[in-house]
């Protein structure tokens, strides 16, 4: 008797488990990741503008939490460059924008974001794949006008090959 009780509790305790688990699947929305080989062809846009042109620095491709997947330092790069670029792109891939749209916000009470390595400096530039940013691209060269025309070329080396 009381193993036909405790056998039924235990077949009520599953199938409430079972009720329970299957009222509680979670969704999660799908989110365009950036990929290694992707970061490669958004440096390698970067590295081929910047060499047309003469100019060298450094290219960092970050995720859209900041974090380095790529850098690459250019031969003849100043040294400080490879860490600005990784800056840039942390500013562009946390915020969602360019990176000097950043002096604003920092101007206008923000000066705690300094703290988070956030810049002001032109050269970073978001990656956006169906209106998501996925990432960012730093640059940094010698002369800071060669930048953001170099950031905003790589920033579309994935559009129509996704």
């Amino acid at each position: 008797m009381i193993g036909r009780i405790l056998l039924a509790g235990a077949f009520s305790l599953a199938s409430i488990t079972a009720a329970s688990a299957a009222e509680s699947k979670l969704t999660l929305p799908a989110k365009p990741q950036l990929t290694l080989a992707a970061a490669q062809t958004i440096a390698d846009t970067a590295t081929k503008y910047a060499s047309a042109q003469g100019w060298t620095g450094s290219v960092a491709v970050v995720d859209a939490a900041g974090y380095p997947i790529l850098v690459n330092k250019m031969d003849g790069a100043t040294a400080v460059s490879a860490e600005l670029a990784i800056r840039k792109g942390k500013t562009s891939a946390l915020f969602g924008v360019a990176s000097t749209n950043m002096e604003k916000r920092i101007n206008e009470g923000g000066p705690a974001l300094l703290a988070l390595g956030v810049t002001t400096l032109a050269g970073g530039q978001p990656i956006i794949v169906d209106k998501q940013v996925i990432g960012a691209v730093g640059v940094s060269t010698a002369v800071g006008a060669h930048d953001d025309p170099i950031a905003v070329e790589a920033s579309h080396a994935l559009d129509g090959k996704l």
